[in-house]
């Protein structure tokens, strides 16, 4: 039983360590945009693995592996996470989830928009991460920064104040000079 119960806890905890590692540093100052994950986002993220561990506590109660104690605790434990305020941070140079893992923003080579969110699609071995929205009227400006900020990276184009391009002899001019296609 002492077994199930810790097997319990240490998914729980590993749940949490998706939005919060206490050993992450702190944000750095240049935060280009903070996006609060609403209560559909957060369902997205984390139902489908909350809802596996309520049924695990539920069938090891059931078959003996497990106590009451440890129930209640994923119980609370599952709706706490989901309730749990989260956001994104975006820099210049990286994204993360809560207090989670920084990835750089040229860890991906295209932004894909899909059921529920974005997919920011790795490149070069790394990983893919998905963003969830909340289906707000704001959802397609944020996917138009994270295109910006995703295609940015590879061009060397972003300042860490701003966000913005800095002004280049290439981008100086006129739209068809920028475009390359002459005065």
């Amino acid at each position: 039983m002492l077994i199930g119960n810790m097997a319990l806890a240490a998914a729980l905890l590993l749940l949490v360590a998706q939005v919060y590692r206490p050993w992450e540093q702190a944000p750095p100052k240049h935060v280009l945009h903070r996006e609060r994950l609403l209560t559909l986002a957060r369902l997205r993220l984390f139902g489908r693995q909350v809802a596996l561990l309520l049924a695990a506590a539920i069938a090891g109660w059931r078959l003996g592996w497990t106590n009451e104690a440890a129930l209640a605790v994923v119980v609370i434990g599952g709706a706490a996470l989901l309730a749990l305020p989260t956001s994104y941070t975006l820099t210049a140079q990286s994204i993360r989830l809560g207090r989670g893992e920084s990835r750089r923003w040229t860890e991906f080579g295209g932004v894909a928009r899909r059921p529920g969110g974005v997919r920011l699609q790795g490149v070069a071995g790394n990983r893919s991460m998905n963003i969830w929205l909340g289906g707000g009227h704001h959802d397609d400006e944020f996917v138009l920064l994270l295109r910006r900020l995703v295609r940015g990276s590879y061009q060397g184009r972003t300042e860490p104040e701003t966000g913005e391009a800095p002004r280049t002899a290439q981008s100086i001019g006129t739209p068809r000079q920028a475009a390359g296609l002459g005065a």
